[in-house]
């Protein structure tokens, strides 16, 4: 998740306002997807 959010910070430095607001509903997307598999594999595992 670190690296995940770290590139689109860089990324984000040489974006525009609108792409800077593509780019943070693209990472919330990208976390939630993490999340959802994490919980996944959490209750597989009991």
């Amino acid at each position: 998740m670190v690296t995940l959010v770290f590139n689109q910070g860089a990324e984000a430095l040489d974006a525009t306002p609108p792409e800077k607001e593509a780019l943070k509903d693209k990472l919330k997307t990208e976390l939630r997807m993490i999340l959802v598999g994490s919980r996944t594999i959490a209750r597989h595992k009991r």
